[in-house]
């Protein structure tokens, strides 16, 4: 548990009730994605499902409880803790018999046709993987109700608990209501208020928050050695709170710096085929090479090299010039267009099931959250309050109240993204307006 970085409230929160054995059965972990909340439930089940938990005094590692109160940690040897596995980028548990994790993507076991891009949780995932019972003529036996195959307790997490349908979510209600002994269930979600009323009054709400800039950068030294610490606080800054988020985006960069890697060995291998050919037999149209700089698809479809470090440059390079007046808001929105299409192209890498029209949402999104940091600095920057780590520009201070109305013009276009409004016309106005407050007066 100790290893869940800035959530120290939400540890000592477990600790005491595993310090007097009255541990919930239902649990709703709430926090921005990526803080910690899935790896936490993993830590939980992993203490309480040890066959020789190590009990330790506190010693400080957990201020807020005394130095003398007894921690209870998983030994991380026996045959139970060796079963689970707890990925600093993705956690998982693939092999211990007693923690069912239920994603979204488990609607695939269930889909014939093998089609289902599992943007929800079913009723059916529900009663197959927790409940039991009924659905479409097929009977599903209770996993909570069978007994745990080590003896010591089940646990059931769900993962983006707030993707549950309404009907699944009353499936659930009764096994929160009277769940077996030794059964617990944690609802792991970034939108608490997407669970049904009745669900989160019987379980007990820990709530984790959104990490320090720093501890997102530590996390990222400690996982990539020898990059430069400006790159790190820099994807820090961009992850906004998430060290989850934050892993993705770097491993988003080695994607890119591998696939074109790639295109360049295989660019060299056809150009050492063409002259091994000779001219007259080599008719081969011209590709671009690692930098994606041209040729073959261009710009669409290219990745630029540095990722969303290089794209977030490259953004500021272009809010800097609209704020001189010498960028038109007309190039900016391209930009972000661009590199929105790139981090969509990523996504999909990533996630093979996931949406291309959600891929490229989540893309936009990002690059007017970009946007809008860059502004937040531009305010603070004004006010004489800036940010402990500013997002690179070559601007020099700009009037507070127009900094602040193009902050608040950036945080509307983001909103109406995640409303699911139409990305061109998001876009769109987004020009107008720049080009609007920017002439005013």
């Amino acid at each position: 548990m100790l290893d869940v970085l800035g959530q120290p409230r939400a540890v000592i929160r477990l600790q005491r009730s595993l310090a007097v054995d009255r541990l919930a059965h239902g649990w709703v972990f709430a926090g921005p994605m990526g803080v910690g909340k899935f790896r936490l439930a993993l830590r939980l089940a992993e203490a309480v499902l040890c066959a020789a938990p190590k009990r330790e005094p506190n010693a400080g590692r957990l201020p807020g409880l005394r130095d003398d109160f007894v921690l209870r940690l998983a030994c991380g040897q026996c045959e139970s803790c060796r079963a689970v596995h707890v990925d600093a980028e993705a956690a998982d548990c693939s092999s211990h018999p007693d923690i069912h994790i239920i994603r979204k993507e488990n609607k695939r076991l269930y889909d014939a046709t093998g089609e289902s891009k599992s943007t929800t949780l079913s009723v059916q995932v529900i009663r197959a993987e927790i409940t039991g019972g009924s659905f479409a003529g097929t009977e599903y036996e209770s996993p909570a109700f069978k007994k745990s195959i080590l003896g010591r307790g089940k646990f059931f997490i769900v993962d983006e608990a707030e993707l549950m349908e309404t009907a699944a979510q009353n499936v659930l209600l009764k096994t929160l209501e009277e769940p077996p002994p030794q059964t617990f269930i944690i609802l792991v979600t970034s939108e608490p208020e997407g669970l049904l009323s009745t669900i989160r009054s019987r379980a007990q709400m820990v709530p984790f928050r959104a990490l320090p800039d720093e501890v997102i950068t530590f996390a990222l030294a400690e996982r990539y050695p020898g990059h430069p610490p400006a790159d790190m606080a820099l994807l820090a800054r961009l992850a906004a709170g998430s060290l989850g988020q934050a892993l993705h985006l770097a491993s988003d960069i080695q994607t890119i710096e591998k696939t074109l890697a790639e295109k360049a060995g295989k660019s060299k291998e056809d150009d050492d085929s063409a002259d091994d050919l000779g001219d007259e037999d080599s008719e081969a149209p011209a590709s671009g090479g690692a930098g994606g700089g041209g040729g073959g698809k261009g710009k669409k479809g290219g990745l630029t090299p540095g990722g969303v470090l290089a794209w977030t440059r490259e953004i500021t390079r272009k809010l800097d010039g609209l704020l001189e007046q010498t960028t038109p808001p007309s190039e900016v929105a391209a930009a972000l267009a661009r590199y929105a299409a790139e981090h969509a192209e990523l996504l999909v890498k990533r996630d093979k099931l996931s949406s291309a029209v959600q891929a490229n949402r989540n893309g936009l999104g990002l690059m007017l959250a970009i946007t809008a940091q860059y502004f937040d600095d531009r305010l603070r920057q004004a006010v004489g309050r800036p940010h402990a780590s500013p997002l690179p520009t070559a601007s020099a201070g700009i009037d507070p109240h127009l900094a602040q109305v193009l902050l608040g013009v950036a945080r509307h276009a983001e909103a109406l993204i995640d409303l699911n409004a139409n990305q061109a016309l998001v876009l769109s106005a987004l020009v107008n307006e720049w080009d609007y407050q920017l002439h005013a007066g």
